[in-house]
């Protein structure tokens, strides 16, 4: 679902978690399968505008960048 509204430019912000923990095996599709851009500039940036913890997970909150970057 995530890869999905990404690919379809439907995505404006992002609370991020990550857990301290290793899951999946060889058949797990990653959480953003088919976004593999030619160039880094052809993705989509987002700024990082609050981490911290929560528990053991870390946590950002990242909203779509307001500027762009020069190619």
């Amino acid at each position: 679902l995530l890869g999905r509204l990404l690919a379809a430019d439907l995505v404006d912000a992002a609370l991020v978690f990550t857990a301290p923990r290793i899951l999946g095996d060889h058949d797990a599709p990653g959480p953003v399968r088919g976004l593999a851009p030619n160039r880094i500039t052809d993705t989509t940036k987002f700024e990082l505008l609050f981490a911290g913890r929560r528990d053991e997970d870390l946590v950002g909150w990242y909203h779509r960048a307001t500027t762009a970057e020069p190619e």
